[in-house]
């Protein structure tokens, strides 16, 4: 009986020997942000845009002056507005020892034609 209490013993010290070892660690960060060009234009104002009945008032008062404008021959306006999404996650774990990190841009434009003070069409570019 006694032998097996020793081997519990050193089966129970070797564990608390290895256990700081073997304890990981994980860390993860994550940061977004907007490049300077123009609004981000978010799902849920682009779903309040009606064709044929959203004016070019409230798009101005909702996003804001354009990153550019242009009005064709036909009288037509063209909105854009452009914007940069940078997203940069950072991961690192221990053990083994392991890091990335993970930079990406991501261009957006989204459109609006114009005809009569009206938005007529609007579309999303990435």
């Amino acid at each position: 009986m006694w032998s097996a209490v020793r081997n519990w013993g050193k089966l129970a010290g070797l564990f608390l020997a290895l256990a700081p070892a073997m304890a990981g660690c994980i860390a993860c960060d994550s940061e977004v942000t907007y490049g300077d060009k123009g609004p981000a234009v978010g799902r849920s104002t682009l779903r309040q845009v009606k064709p044929g009945r959203t004016t070019k008032q409230w798009v101005l008062a909702t996003l804001g002056e354009p990153t550019s404008q242009d009005t064709i021959p036909d009288g037509q306006e063209i909105l854009r507005y452009e914007y940069v999404k940078r997203t940069k996650s950072d991961f690192a774990m221990v053990p083994p020892p392991l890091a990335f990190e993970n930079e990406r841009e991501q261009h957006t434009r989204v459109v609006f034609e114009i005809r009569d003070g009206v938005v007529v069409d609007y579309w999303k570019e990435y």
